[in-house]
């Protein structure tokens, strides 16, 4: 398979919402796509695979780590599938429970958590999100005291993306 083959991951919150605008289809038309992605070595990535007003398909891939700080989502519910290596999701008050592969969760609006990678090798997901009130911005997320936060920051243990040149998924 060529580079070619493979979407543009998003770099950044702002790369992220531009790439779901660019991506979004209002018609009736159903979306294809393809569930595959080159893996890290280092860092993580998020690339939209398919999208409408009021839901969106995004491949993850993580080296390691995962998303490492408690947060929400206030305006979208959304359903991580692992389909490659195992996660730990964290809950407000550390409770834990893992998924492996073709294991999943659900996250109603407004949940906090974190994940991470706890397996041996890349950690690949598939998160759905729907978003409640198509108005507001389906990408908001909050630390747990309220306040607005960025999944692209150190904070959030992002780490610099070094892409494998052989590795890819499936």
């Amino acid at each position: 398979m060529s580079q070619q083959e493979f979407l543009p991951y998003a770099e950044n919150m702002e790369d992220y919402s531009a790439k779901l605008r660019a991506t979004q289809n209002d018609s009736q038309a159903p979306q294809f796509f393809r569930l595959t992605a080159r893996l890290p070595e280092k860092g993580n990535t998020d690339t939209i695979l398919a999208a409408t007003r009021r839901s969106w398909v995004v491949i993850k891939t993580y080296a390691e780590g995962g998303e490492n700080a408690i947060h929400a989502h206030p305006n979208d519910e959304h359903t991580f599938v692992v389909l490659q290596g195992r996660a730990d999701f964290i809950g407000p008050n550390e409770e834990r429970r893992s998924c492996e592969k073709y294991e999943g969760v659900i996250m109603p609006a407004g949940t906090y958590y974190r994940f991470e990678s706890i397996g041996d090798e890349p950690l690949v997901m598939i998160r759905m999100g729907f978003v409640i009130d198509p108005e507001q911005d389906p990408l908001g997320r909050v630390k747990a005291d309220g306040s607005d936060f960025d999944a692209y920051t150190t904070e959030n243990k992002s780490d610099t993306l070094v892409l494998s040149e052989t590795a890819i998924f499936p």
